[in-house]
């Protein structure tokens, strides 16, 4: 009965998930730190602000459309370098 009690069931997250949760912002904030100026801007308007590409666009001085395209260049920007970090 000692085993059955100390048995973890399988949906219970352990600590390495748990590690790696704690991680994947600082992972994100730092790839993000490492963006050119404008594109940190156009995250934070994006995701922080939660503005639309109409809005971004009016205060950044630039069309909707090359927001949207800036912002899709920059999440590709994003996620190659949070690709190179995994081991």
């Amino acid at each position: 009965h000692l085993d059955e009690a100390l048995t973890i069931p399988s949906d219970v997250p352990g600590p390495e998930s748990t590690l790696e949760a704690q991680e994947e912002p600082l992972r994100v904030l730092t790839a993000t730190a490492a963006l050119a100026p404008e594109r940190q801007r156009l995250i934070t308007l994006k995701y922080v602000d939660g503005l639309t590409n109409a809005e971004i666009g009016r205060i950044m001085g630039r069309s909707e459309g090359a927001i949207k395209a800036l912002h899709h260049r920059t999440l590709r920007q994003l996620q190659k370098a949070l690709a190179r970090e995994v081991v």
